[in-house]
């Protein structure tokens, strides 16, 4: 599968079940970005690679077509000479330069071809990923509306963060009613240990003012029999 083909694949899958996965949308479709313009750096690096080749071709077929020229210029100057067998050997080393030389351009010319094919690949990548970029923006805009959404609705609905404050309201309403209740408590039990501790006082009073009472009577018995005493004694 080609570089573009499996470029566009990646395009497709994504863009038609990110959404759909697990994981993170918005950083899955970063990293479906970012793998497209991996593959456009392949290309590009391609494209250098078959242009350095075509170059170094060309410079080859450049320096054989001096050695044509200098074995025709030999050749020429043999014949001037009268040296026929030997201006018949430099046109003989001409036309051998001359038919590498036309290899060499035959092959740059091929590689020219393919670098031509590879160039209009990487526009088409281009393309693409412009175009998925656009896309892609979009898409994460739309997630995040989307989730605004969401929680906009569970907010109104009363889910999320609202249940558990209406939970603590309602937990800090039955701490309330609780020491109010113990607070009420409190006050009848001081108010019945308050009459506990008047009734033991009256009782208190009660017992000490029989013993007075007594103590009284017992005095006047003495004196009275005291005064028998004497009344006999006379």
């Amino acid at each position: 599968m080609g570089i573009i083909d499996r470029s566009s694949r990646i395009l497709r899958g994504w863009m038609n079940s990110l959404l759909n996965k697990a994981e993170d949308p918005n950083q899955q479709l970063d990293l479906a970005y970012e793998d497209l313009r991996d593959d456009l750096d392949t290309i590009n690096e391609s494209l250098i690679d078959l242009k350095t080749q075509r170059i170094r071709l060309e410079g080859q077929a450049e320096k054989l077509q001096d050695e044509v020229e200098k074995y025709n210029n030999k050749a020429r100057e043999a014949m001037r000479q009268g040296d026929e067998e030997l201006a018949k050997k430099a046109l003989e080393r001409k036309k051998s330069k001359i038919e590498q030389a036309e290899e060499l351009r035959e092959q740059a010319h091929n590689i020219g071809s393919k670098e031509e094919g590879l160039r209009q690949k990487r526009s088409n990548m281009k393309d693409k990923i412009n175009e998925f970029k656009q896309k892609k923006e979009v898409m994460k805009a739309r997630h995040t509306a989307a989730e605004a959404d969401v929680n906009i609705s569970e907010t109104l609905n009363g889910v999320g963060e609202g249940e558990n404050i209406q939970g603590a309201m309602d937990e800090m309403d039955d701490e309330i009613e609780e020491l109010e209740a113990r607070a009420e408590a409190m006050d009848e039990y001081e108010k019945e240990e308050s009459v506990e501790d008047d009734i033991d006082a009256r009782l208190d009073n009660l017992s000490s003012t029989g013993v007075n009472d007594e103590l009284e009577q017992l005095k006047s018995e003495f004196e009275e029999e005291t005064e028998e005493v004497e009344s006999a004694a006379n």
